[in-house]
């Protein structure tokens, strides 16, 4: 009825003018690792543009270049279908105690699309999971 007070609906979706980040992060469901330098590192969160990671002998302004294996939403990679491989140069942007937040560099455009399509499926996975 219209003089009734009407309630207010929870916000699902708020947008920060303060906020730097372009893309969504979001912490992998499975361990996903960072090759660098020959050496695994856990990513903490990663999305589009970026990651971070646990490290404690990098530093601000350093440059790498890394490999990412992202498995496949239905599985761990087969013959058939192995893990999709990311490889591009990375730049950490800084670092707060041990973790480094870093912004990836040359990632061709198909990496652009594997990396994306991985982050959907798992935003789609974690949400099936709070139901």
């Amino acid at each position: 009825m219209f003089w009734k007070k009407k309630s207010k609906q929870p916000v699902l979706l708020s947008i920060d003018d303060n906020e730097r980040r372009r893309d969504v992060r979001i912490k992998p469901l499975k361990p996903l690792f960072l090759n660098l330098a020959e050496q695994a590192f856990p990513i903490l969160d990663i999305s589009a543009s970026g990651l971070s990671f646990d490290n404690q002998t990098n530093e601000p302004g350093q440059e790498a270049d890394i490999r990412i294996e992202l498995p496949h939403p239905s599985d761990e990679g087969t013959a058939d279908r192995p893990k999709t491989i990311i490889q591009c140069r990375l730049n950490i942007l800084k670092c707060t105690g041990t973790i480094c937040h870093c912004q990836f560099r040359g990632l061709s455009q198909e990496a652009q699309k594997q990396l994306d399509h991985f982050i959907l499926n798992e935003q789609k996975q974690q949400i099936r999971l709070c139901k």
